[in-house]
């Protein structure tokens, strides 16, 4: 006995599943979120400067994708 169409079980299942990029909203989304819970501690840590060029520095190697020049 031949079924028409696929099983619904197997239909509801993805075939493949993309985890979430930086260039996607929920990539900026979650980088944003993790931003968030750092700038406390960089206020605790060391002064809202040196956070910003560490900040530059980190987003320059997002972007680029690579190693700074030793």
């Amino acid at each position: 006995k031949r079924e028409s169409g696929p099983s619904p079980r197997c239909s509801t299942m993805p075939l493949r599943w993309d985890p979430p990029r930086p260039e996607t909203c929920e990539g900026q989304i979650g980088f944003l979120l993790l931003l968030a819970h750092l700038i406390p501690l960089a206020f605790g840590c060391f002064s809202y400067l040196r956070f910003l060029s560490i900040l530059q520095l980190v987003l320059h190697l997002e972007v680029h994708k690579t190693p700074p020049a030793l």
